[in-house]
């Protein structure tokens, strides 16, 4: 029998307020299994990884939620920017555009507020974010600072993702048959 190998056994790693975290280690190599091999700043810098990606996801989600839901309400006079800006959403308006974005902002939304699907929220929201940043930058520039804020977020978040987006960014990529 080796004797790096151990019996598959329950080991509880850690708690938190809301709960207790339990661990199935299998068979494997002491020097492999549990969190004994790491450091508690390892650990640390694990779980605040995870509560910066909770609250960036419920952050965006929100946001996106409220954006999308607003799209579906009339608008009041004195609500529209002026200039270009105004001319461009109530062509936008017009023509029902406003619509399909608040559906797509607000279902992505509920995505990442749902915490399912959220490579593909990220996705959509990624286009959304392009077009709204553009429309700011060049348009209204009173709104280009929260713009950058959701900008931040989405990246954060792609970047937390990112194994879900390696097919993406692979340069050679095969279909499967």
């Amino acid at each position: 029998m080796n004797p790096d190998w151990i019996p598959p056994i329950r080991v509880l790693t850690h708690t938190h307020e809301w709960g207790t975290q339990n661990r199935i280690i299998a068979g494997s190599r002491r020097r492999d299994v549990g969190y004994h091999n790491k450091s508690s700043g390892q650990i640390f810098w694990r779980d605040a990884m995870k509560i910066a990606v909770v609250i960036s996801r419920v952050l965006l989600g929100m946001a996106f939620v409220f954006a999308g839901v607003m799209k579906f309400m009339p608008m009041k006079a004195g609500s529209i920017p002026p200039g270009d800006a105004g001319a461009m959403m109530g062509l936008m308006m017009a023509h029902k555009w406003m619509l399909f974005y608040g559906l797509v902002e607000a279902v992505s939304g509920l995505l990442l507020l749902a915490g399912r699907y959220v490579p593909l929220a990220l996705t959509l929201l990624a286009g959304m974010l392009v077009n709204i940043m553009l429309f700011n930058a060049t348009l209204f520039p009173a709104a280009v600072l929260p713009t950058l804020v959701l900008g931040a977020l989405e990246i954060f978040l792609v970047w937390a993702y990112r194994e879900s987006f390696a097919g993406v960014f692979a340069a050679k990529a095969q279909a499967k048959s």
